[in-house]
């Protein structure tokens, strides 16, 4: 696929994972969508650990003022490219924080999230 800035811009097309970030996002809720895509494309938009801190941001929004029950499941079926995802045989990127988005475990989203800022910062 080439890349095309519009419809396809290469920070959503990373050969880190097996398919476009709208296909697993188009599926979500705003807020978990949105955290999905700051995550997906973190290393790839010369920023990280503001993408980082958007993708926390997003969380804990939807943590306090979304109705739970419009957070998961997911709208449509996404569960077999989050399954991919999270299984630590593909060794896709960031396969922890896929993990624990798959059971929507939030406080191990948050626990991820804090540590790769955390990481990216003393990187810096």
């Amino acid at each position: 696929m080439s890349m095309d800035p519009v419809n396809h811009p290469s920070h959503y097309t990373s050969d880190r994972f097996p398919f476009e970030c709208i296909e697993i996002t188009a599926c979500m809720d705003f807020c978990t969508g949105n955290m999905v895509k700051y995550v997906w494309r973190h290393l790839d938009k010369g920023k990280p650990v503001e993408d980082l801190k958007k993708a926390r941001f997003y969380l804990n929004y939807e943590l306090t003022s979304v109705k739970p029950e419009t957070i998961w499941p997911l709208r449509r079926n996404a569960t077999a490219e989050l399954y991919a995802l999270a299984d630590q045989r593909n060794r896709y990127d960031y396969q922890p924080f896929w993990a624990a988005l798959l059971a929507w475990n939030t406080q191990a989203i948050l626990n991820w999230l804090d540590h790769e800022i955390t990481r990216l910062e003393t990187q810096a």
